[in-house]
């Protein structure tokens, strides 16, 4: 562990077909569901290591070409005490 930053622990992909792609990962890859917020679009898939978030993509978000469609997060042993 560099400087408090731990594991990958979940990685956030925008997804254009929200429903899609929930079924894909569930059905096709058998990933189990967390968390699942339909009318949000939003649902958490994984086992026991990182964690998938499917996120519906918004218009600010699907307006652009060149942002970038995912965003991962790492865990930390002390979030205030690293940023310093």
């Amino acid at each position: 562990m560099v400087n408090g930053l731990g594991p990958l622990d979940l990685v956030t992909i925008q997804v254009r077909d929200w429903a899609q792609a929930v079924r894909w990962y569930t059905q096709v890859l058998g990933l189990p569901i967390i968390t699942l917020e339909e009318e949000a679009g939003f649902c958490m898939l994984g086992t026991d290591g990182a964690t998938l978030a499917l996120a519906s993509d918004h218009p600010y978000q699907a307006a652009g070409t060149e942002e970038n469609r995912l965003a991962p997060a790492f865990r930390v042993t002390d979030l205030d005490g690293d940023a310093k």
